[in-house]
């Protein structure tokens, strides 16, 4: 995955940290969809929290996004799990849905999103 962000290593607590990456994009600039990411980092703050409480884990997680026209998650589809944490995904994946992403100029836009997280 090509790691294009502007957004550095994030540390959420004490016990840890993350990079975030938009990868792919399809009907949406790459720049739109690491802003909306920016924009809600509280919610996948949010997710990481019990992680980083727990510490020594790390590891990538990768989701698929399909936005409609309207810029909502269509599709949220997780593609890679390195941490085995079935509560992080579905934390994600519900973060992802709140997320406000940006209106694709055309019918629909698709792209990845990919975590790199250490606790």
């Amino acid at each position: 995955m090509l790691l294009d962000t502007k957004l550095p290593p994030k540390v959420v607590s004490v016990g840890g940290s993350y990079s975030v990456a938009v990868a792919e994009p399809r009907g949406v600039e790459r720049a739109d969809a690491v802003s909306a990411l920016d924009r809600g980092s509280k919610l996948v703050d949010g997710c990481l929290g019990d992680l980083f409480k727990v510490g020594g884990k790390r590891g990538k997680v990768a989701f698929a996004l399909t936005l409609d026209e309207k810029g909502k998650p269509r599709v949220v589809k997780n593609q890679l799990d390195e941490l085995q944490d079935r509560k992080l995904l579905k934390c994600l994946e519900g973060a992802i849905r709140k997320i406000e992403w940006p209106k694709p100029p055309g019918k629909d836009a698709a792209f990845t999103v990919e975590w790199r997280i250490e606790s």
